[in-house]
């Protein structure tokens, strides 16, 4: 029996077709062997008897494609079937891994199987996904499924062109983060309520823990802001490093948990960074703050950038629609990820105000805005709206310090990231972008950040 370090995707044909062609390019690019019967389409091979010995003979994990429908296919069932002895044989209870991609029932051989969510957004199951195939240990030693993959893609696609593109993300990195995390205590004691009410609005970024709290910042900073009203006492510290790749032992806190709370305390810096500068929040439906600025903070204006990379152009930010009577304001929300190294996703998104000042008090009516206002806006002008903030933020600084007290802060790279692509796709000539007479560029003349092609607001890596 050969080595097992396949990774089967069990889907229904052609329903999550889609789905299981992106998947499985995103894993074989991540350098894993990946293996599902959309691979017949290449063509010329035994594909029957070649999936079924993958999946009997190499398989490591299972990824299971839940839908309601996928699952009721017999094809689907007798992979399930298949896996389940396997797993058995194996001994491992977590062989098959389910994706949900929506709400199904599940079969009863999987009923206990520990699912990872697709439902809320590809790119956010494919970073779990990604981090529970690295704690099982999947080896990446992709050899013969690239090709496949490649040219399951290309059945309906189109061929790359020997052109290098610019890629602009919504990423920032981090040029460094502090040096330690300190868990503190009360030595005096003291009760829930009267912690919750000592931390919930506190200047510097914390997270509870146990009947004390963790922090970047040092000793001094921290019972300065808390004041004459509470002691504290410095109970431990742990390096960063080993606190995000081993957790904290003797604070009975894994690697995992350990990489949210540093996650939670950047964004919480982040956000203070942002509270300095004036910029508001609205609390979104998915209960992430999306920064803005209102009337009198930021330019009305547009704001030119100019980065040292040769990344220059200009957008407004905020703006007046006559036709709807409302203000616009272009917002982010910071989002940050452990994986794969430390950074800070922004995603965009439009507040809606009456005043310039105060978001519209209905979630509904803010959603019809949303949802109507930007539809003939390109992705060039999400992208330069994200770098003109930026830009406005940081005064074009390269770099932006999210401070944590005394101690040094943590770092982050300015603009966003960056990447060549060596190839690019062919691209029919599009008609012109319809007339918007909310767009407050239409009168200013031609952008330099034109020149760029359009890319997508949010680039997975």
């Amino acid at each position: 029996m050969s080595e097992r370090n396949v990774i089967f995707i069990s889907h229904a044909n052609p329903e999550d077709n889609v789905f299981t062609i992106w998947l499985g390019a995103k894993l074989t690019a991540a350098g894993y062997e990946v293996w599902a019967d959309i691979l017949r389409l290449v063509g010329g091979q035994d594909w029957e008897r070649r999936l079924e010995d993958a999946l009997r003979n190499r398989t490591l994990k299972v990824l299971l494609v839940g839908t309601q429908n996928g699952l009721n296919k017999d094809g689907v069932r007798k992979e399930i079937h298949i896996a389940t002895a396997k797993a058995k044989e194996l001994q491992d209870k977590e062989f098959i891994i389910p994706l949900r991609l929506e709400q199904y029932e599940p079969p009863f051989n999987i009923v206990q199987a520990q699912h990872i969510d697709f439902s809320k957004g590809w790119a956010a199951g494919l970073k779990e996904l990604l981090e529970t195939l690295e704690t099982y240990g999947v080896l990446k030693l992709a050899k013969e499924s690239p090709e496949f993959w490649r040219a399951v893609q290309l059945v309906n696609g189109k061929e790359p062109v020997q052109v290098e593109e610019q890629l602009i993300s919504n990423w920032l990195k981090f040029k460094s983060l502090p040096a330690e995390v300190r868990f503190y205590d009360f030595p005096q004691g003291i009760s829930d309520a009267r912690k919750h009410s000592l931390l919930k609005i506190f200047p510097i970024p914390i997270v509870s823990l146990d009947e004390g709290f963790i922090s970047f910042a040092d000793y001094p900073s921290i019972q300065e802001k808390l004041g004459p009203q509470a002691t504290i006492k410095l109970m431990g510290i742990c390096s960063t490093g080993d606190f995000l790749s081993k957790g904290w032992h003797t604070r009975q806190i894994n690697p995992q948990d350990a990489r949210n709370h540093v996650s939670n305390m950047l964004r919480q810096g982040l956000e203070v960074v942002f509270a300095a500068k004036q910029l508001s929040y609205y609390q979104m439906a998915n209960k992430k703050l999306s920064w803005f600025g209102k009337k009198g903070v930021v330019p009305d204006s547009q704001v030119p950038f100019n980065w040292p990379n040769g990344i220059t152009g200009r957008r407004v930010v905020i703006g007046y629609s006559n036709k709807k009577k409302v203000y616009w304001h272009y917002g982010v929300s910071p989002q940050v990820s452990m994986w794969p190294e430390p950074h800070i996703k922004l995603r965009g998104s439009l507040i809606f105000s009456e005043d310039g000042i105060l978001p519209i008090d209905n979630a509904r009516k803010m959603h019809r805005l949303r949802r109507s206002f930007t539809k003939s806006w390109r992705n060039a002008r999400w992208r330069d709206m994200l770098l003109s903030l930026l830009w406005w933020i940081t005064g074009g600084a390269d770099s932006l310090v999210i401070p944590f007290g005394e101690e040094k802060g943590a770092v982050l790279s300015i603009p966003t990231i960056t990447f060549t692509s060596p190839v690019s796709m062919p691209v029919e000539i599009e008609e012109a972008d319809p007339e918007d007479e909310d767009d407050p560029d239409d009168d200013e003349g031609p952008l330099a950040a034109e020149d760029f092609d359009d890319v997508a607001e949010e680039v997975e890596v």
